[in-house]
């Protein structure tokens, strides 16, 4: 009884805290991924030719 309890509560926190989760992976995602552009040097290019790339770039 008391282990289905804490389970059940272990569930809606789960439940309760995942939109927190995701825009914490999102968030942590996005930073490693500025963080590997920017070792490789790319983040450069992307900032310095963002709005003029096109389709015809790639």
């Amino acid at each position: 009884m008391q282990s289905a309890q804490g389970l059940t509560r272990m569930l809606g926190l789960v439940v309760y805290q995942r939109p927190a989760l995701m825009l914490y992976a999102e968030t942590f995602s996005l930073l490693g991924f500025a963080i590997g552009m920017l070792i490789t040097g790319k983040l450069k290019d992307i900032i310095t030719y963002g709005g003029q790339r096109g389709s015809m770039y790639y």
